[in-house]
């Protein structure tokens, strides 16, 4: 039989030649819209780069389009894998400042509600210290939104949680992915679930919070039974029932002849497990 690695290659479809040409125009597009520092941080060749400056100028439909076109055939002609490992790198950090922004809004949401819980959790965060300020800036918000006021407290109270927030960034990182991992328990399909995984893994592993890495690890062994629950979503409540009505039977079970017609008492009182 000759040796697979005599037969030629085929060469790719012509629909994937369009699908990578469209991919690396839509990539260059990307770089047009980077702001200048990050631009030249990634080090592009000078006719790439000029050529993608000029693309920021061109405000004709027309023209932008031939444009993006030059830049996708630019893109050609080098590795490109460094620029989109470089712009994957910057969607992560936008993605992690909008995490932030939402969990920011969340706090303000609770102290706003004035939640007993909200205080002592956000005490433990930034220190007690901070907090009179805080309840201050809370009551006001809430005198404004009673009285249909400007909610001019409750601006200062979102700002004021951003910057006694980004000053414990560690917590605010362990905060977030803390509330995010609840999230893996609300999937009901394994594949879906192990891609979140792995994302917040990877977030975590990059956290370079050290207690937080080694509970990522610790936790990453029991990821099986975890996808199982998609399946199976049984939680621990229900399985603590079972094994009390299981406790109640095999203390009234004495006297029965063997192990068989116990474990038939068992499947009686609860039909539907097979």
């Amino acid at each position: 039989m000759d040796d697979p690695q005599d037969f030629d290659v085929e060469p790719p479809s012509k629909s994937e030649l369009k699908r990578q040409s469209r991919d690396l125009q839509d990539l260059g597009w990307e770089l047009v819209e980077l702001p200048a520092t990050e631009l030249d941080a990634l080090g592009l060749p000078d006719d790439l780069r000029e050529a993608v400056i000029e693309g920021r100028r061109i405000t004709s439909h027309g023209a932008r389009v031939r444009q993006r076109l030059y830049i996708g055939k630019l893109l050609r002609q080098i590795d490109v894998e460094p620029i989109r490992q470089a712009l994957a790198r910057r969607a992560d950090t936008d993605r992690e400042r909008i995490r932030r922004e939402h969990a920011i809004e969340q706090w303000r949401e609770r102290l706003l509600a004035d939640e007993a819980d909200a205080w002592t959790e956000l005490a433990a965060i930034i220190g007690p210290t901070e907090i009179p300020q805080l309840r201050s800036l809370a009551r006001q918000a809430r005198a404004e939104s009673q009285g249909s006021r400007p909610p001019t407290a409750a601006r200062q109270l979102f700002r004021r949680l951003r910057e006694l927030l980004a000053a414990n960034r560690a917590l605010l990182t362990v905060y977030l992915l803390r509330d995010d991992l609840k999230a893996l328990w609300a999937y009901r399909h394994p594949g879906y679930a192990e891609r979140f995984w792995r994302g917040w893994y990877a977030r975590a592993t990059r956290s370079r919070i050290a207690p937080l890495k080694t509970f990522a690890r610790r936790l990453k062994p029991y990821l099986p039974g975890i996808l199982a629950h998609c399946r199976w979503p049984l939680g621990t409540n229900l399985i603590e029932g079972i094994n009390n009505k299981i406790k109640v039977i095999k203390r009234m079970a004495y006297g029965f002849r063997d192990d068989a017609y116990f474990f038939l008492k068992i499947r009686a009182a609860f039909p539907g497990i097979r």
